[in-house]
């Protein structure tokens, strides 16, 4: 075999094989820059338990996009999340200012803000988080 015959061998082999070894090895994965974000800017008090968290101050509509959102109501000492296009879901209070949504793996963990009052939430459900500004 020439010289120039096995250039172009090496060569061939190079192109098809160093592709597949480079999807051959496993990237890092995406960091999750939600949750670093979450960790933080939420400061939650552990020691709040059910009796001392005042729940009116967690009630208010949370903008998901544009005209859409969850509208948190209070009922007899019982917070209720309401989403635009959807049913009424009672929140169980789990610890903190996190409660899960009744009939769902979703949670809603609130941010108080500086007022006292909560200023976000943060949705997580199947790994995924999401921060949603209270609007109103």
């Amino acid at each position: 075999m020439s010289l120039l015959t096995r250039i172009s061998v090496v060569a061939a082999c190079a192109v098809i094989l160093v592709p597949a070894a480079a999807r051959a090895q496993n990237p890092a994965p995406p960091k999750d820059t939600v949750a670093q974000k979450v960790d933080s800017v939420v400061k939650v008090d552990s020691a709040a338990t059910s009796d001392t968290l005042d729940r009116s101050t967690l009630t208010g509509f949370y903008e998901l996009a544009p005209g859409r959102g969850l509208t948190i109501t209070l009922e007899k000492d019982t917070l209720y999340g309401v989403p635009s296009s959807g049913e009424k879901r009672k929140l169980i209070y789990q610890s903190g200012t996190a409660f899960a949504v009744d009939g769902t793996k979703m949670t809603l963990t609130f941010i108080i803000g500086p007022d006292g009052r909560a200023s976000d939430l943060i949705m997580a459900q199947n790994g995924q988080t999401r921060m949603v500004k209270k609007t109103r």
